[in-house]
């Protein structure tokens, strides 16, 4: 292993081989099994001298000192970047048994799919309900209230968010055309936008071009954006819609009251930061190993989530949570299988 900790050829593939010997008998193995069952070609003797190199990196670990050795969270940690570097092929439309169709409820759509999935992976899933900055805004109007000015935005469904902004306009400025004039602006750009797409606009372009209106009114464009920007953010994630927990509990890792109830503890007591854990736009697919989690309790399990989305916008995620020993390679292919299936069901992409 060099110094960049970059992997040779050989020891990817006994890391490779070592987890997915791990993860489907959940028995240590030695360089016999590897040479033998997975066709490595090279002596058992290098083959331990391979594996005694990974150990000494933190990627492969001896349960006890006469057995052979099984992945660290850290060796999981590299099989699953060379997973998604590779590109694991997206998995066709979850047909058997199909998705059900016809579902007319949104709850429907969640916990149909949640259950399914759970069916298929033997795991706990989780679905977040679709975040509100999903709505689209209908229109946008400044209004001076006292010394400050009122910012009101309808969104769809007749919803209405507002709130106070701090501004503070020179003496000379008529105050009411000018908030009118910024809100014709504003409105022009953002009408029938998702909240969630404000946050990524060239709001510094925007602001070049409102330039135009004059050098005082550009004072007041901070904190509107600041404040648009904020209501476009996501906010405390609903309750989740969970399935699949009598399967989990016969995962072997599960049969013991000591490592499962501290689990479902955070199930029950956690779930808006489990929620938030799952929430990402930067990545088609998070894998959260072990001590990653920033939930203790969740240390001896993996949480495998990406987003779905509503009008191709991301407004909710679908996870698989599992003991650390799982299939990644499929359980990666189940929930953007599962997105894709609630994606559409809201008119996703």
């Amino acid at each position: 292993m060099g110094q960049t900790g970059e992997l040779t050829a050989r020891q990817q593939q006994v890391l490779q081989a070592t987890v997915e010997h791990y993860v489907a008998t959940g028995e240590p193995v030695g360089s016999r099994t590897l040479m033998t069952k997975y066709q490595i070609p090279a002596s058992p003797a290098t083959i331990r001298q391979t594996m005694g190199r990974l150990e000494q990196a933190g990627l492969l670990y001896q349960p006890h000192p006469s057995a052979g050795r099984i992945p660290s969270d850290l060796g999981y940690r590299r099989y699953v970047d060379w997973l998604l570097h590779r590109g694991e092929p997206v998995s066709p439309p979850l047909v058997e048994p199909p998705l059900p169709t016809g579902v007319e409820h949104l709850e429907g759509v969640l916990r149909q799919a949640a259950q399914l999935l759970s069916q298929l992976s033997g795991s706990i899933i989780l679905v977040t309900r679709p975040q509100t900055r999903s709505a689209r805004l209908r229109h946008l109007r400044l209004v001076a209230v006292g010394e400050r000015v009122a910012l009101m935005v309808v969104l769809e469904g007749e919803r209405v968010e507002s709130t106070l902004l701090d501004w503070s306009p020179p003496a000379q400025v008529e105050v009411e055309s000018a908030l009118e004039m910024v809100g014709q602006f504003l409105n022009y750009h953002l009408q029938g936008r998702a909240l969630r797409e404000i946050i990524n606009l060239d709001w510094a372009a925007l602001e070049r071009e409102f330039a135009s209106y004059g050098d005082w009114l550009r004072t007041l464009m901070p904190p509107l954006t600041q404040q648009l920007r904020d209501w476009g953010r996501p906010t405390t994630p609903t309750p989740l819609v969970i399935s699949g927990l009598a399967a989990a509990l016969r995962q072997p890792e599960f049969q013991q009251s000591g490592q499962v109830q501290p689990v479902m503890q955070v199930l029950e007591t956690e779930q808006e930061r489990l929620g938030a854990l799952l929430w990402h736009e930067t990545a088609p697919v998070r894998v959260i190993i072990g001590q990653e989690n920033p939930l203790e309790p969740m240390h001896t399990c993996s949480l495998v989530s990406t987003m779905y989305s509503q009008d191709g916008v991301p407004v909710g995620a679908v996870a698989i949570l599992g003991p650390k020993r799982m299939p990644y390679g499929r359980m990666i292919a189940l929930v953007r299988a599962g997105a894709a299936y609630v994606s559409q069901s809201l008119g996703g992409t």
